[in-house]
């Protein structure tokens, strides 16, 4: 099975409740049915049904993403494979991309649990927007989908996304949940120029992107035919860092900047599975982003989600915002998520030399970046030319570059690579080249 084939996977697996079950056992540990559902009912607050749950485990053993040990005397254990575990964010996408035909084709949506109507009450205390009852998958229900796009012309409005893309099993419960520097929805977004986040939810296959996004997008595919291989490969980066940093580097804070329009599972969620009390503060400067945040970015209840809308060439802004100080301590180590955004700004160091500045030991910047040493031959002579092409201003840098965004850190093993490669569990053999990526990827932590 091509796991990198979102389109082809989505033909295969379609049902949310695929996801939480892989979820559920990517501890390793072997779980009797009876703790699936058990594990699935405490991160949801509801139990798929017994009929459902069976049935997924079913198609998920049929697809090689589970085994079964079943001893005598003893009940059935079920076991994630080594395909399931490595490919689960694929897997992910690939569950979003076919509620998403499902709904286009109109043959209706999934069933929605029933704590996740769109007229279920919510409460909110001091601009904090609380959910009672979290369910698996959530809807955007507290964002007018009329609306989150903000004004169009007709022929430029896309297809209104009542479905985003299926979440982890919620953790949500009374914890809270996103807090804003203006929760409203956008009315200035500009359908005639290409966005870098819009661009890559259409190569993700989201439904957030107009026709000069896809334009944008079919540009550079077409230079560069690996380049959604690429970035479902950055995904896999971003959780592995995530999970390395709260879990091997104990970190409890995660300011991710340059969010993009949100994909599950998105950092929190990576995060608050292992550690609930982490604390994440993202941010964007794509209005459209903001549209999306108050439906699909909630937090644990021992932990804390915010967004806010800011742009990574201010840091000093970034860095005063209330919300920010409100949610993050820097006395404490946090870690700092550059994906797939310096390669956007002509200049990276400066910005990111002025947000180290204000991290404290054991904290941790991981950083992923356009190789300019690995594109292709047509690509690589003329890089700054491509990104225009493609309608954003694209500045591809050197492994030598890069390396000097992590000058007086120490850098995690394996150190510099491809982003395909970074503490990824697949056998060589199974991961995309190099050179089908073209991206360096690092982690590095501050002494």
């Amino acid at each position: 099975m091509d796991f990198s084939d979102v389109d082809a996977l989505a033909t295969m697996i379609k049902n949310p409740w695929d996801v939480g079950v892989l979820l559920a056992l990517q501890d390793g540990q072997p779980l009797r049915y009876t703790e699936i559902g058990e594990r699935l009912n405490a991160w949801g607050g509801r139990h798929p049904g017994d009929s459902t749950l069976t049935r997924r485990l079913k198609h998920l053993e049929e697809l090689r993403l589970l085994t079964v040990d079943c001893l005598p005397g003893t009940r059935p254990r079920y076991t994630i494979t080594g395909d399931g575990e490595r490919n689960l964010s694929f897997i992910s996408t690939a569950v979003g991309a076919a509620r998403r035909a499902r709904q286009t084709s109109g043959r209706g949506r999934l069933a929605q649990p029933a704590g996740n109507r769109q007229d279920r009450p919510t409460g909110s205390s001091e601009g904090a927007v609380r959910q009672e009852v979290p369910a698996l998958p959530r809807r955007t229900s507290e964002v007018d989908p009329t609306r989150s796009f903000g004004t169009a012309t007709p022929a430029e409005t896309p297809t209104p996304r009542h479905e985003p893309a299926p979440m982890a099993p919620d953790l949500a419960r009374t914890g809270q949940e996103l807090r804003g520097n203006d929760m409203t929805a956008p009315t200035d977004i500009d359908v005639t120029k290409p966005h870098a986040a819009r661009r890559y939810d259409y190569w993700l296959g989201g439904k957030d992107n107009f026709q000069a996004d896809r334009d944008s997008g079919d540009a550079i595919a077409n230079l560069f035919p690996t380049i959604r291989t690429a970035v479902l490969e950055n995904r896999g980066f971003l959780r592995r860092a995530v999970e390395f940093v709260v879990n091997d580097g104990r970190v409890r804070q995660i300011l991710d900047i340059g969010t993009g329009i949100p994909t599950s599972p998105n950092t929190h969620e990576i995060a608050q599975l292992t550690t609930p009390d982490t604390r994440v503060v993202y941010v964007d400067n794509d209005p459209i982003v903001l549209s999306h945040a108050r439906a699909l970015l909630t937090s644990s209840p021992d932990g804390s989600t915010a967004y806010i809308e800011a742009d990574l060439r201010d840091p000093d802004r970034i860095l005063a915002d209330p919300v920010l100080r409100a949610t993050i301590d820097f006395q404490q180590p946090v870690a700092l998520m550059l994906v797939a955004v310096l390669h956007f700004l002509e200049d990276a160091a400066g910005p990111v030399e002025h947000l180290r500045r204000v991290l404290p030991s054991g904290s941790f910047l991981a950083i992923t970046h356009i190789a300019q040493d690995l594109l292709p031959a047509h690509m690589k002579s003329d890089a700054d030319k491509t990104g225009k092409r493609g309608g954003v201003p694209t500045f591809a840098r050197t492994k030598q570059e890069f390396a000097r965004l992590f000058e007086g850190l120490t850098l995690v093993e394996p150190g510099i690579v491809s982003v395909a490669e970074w503490r990824d569990k697949r056998p060589a053999s199974e991961r995309p080249s190099e050179l089908d990526v073209a991206m360096w990827g690092a982690v590095g932590r501050v002494p």
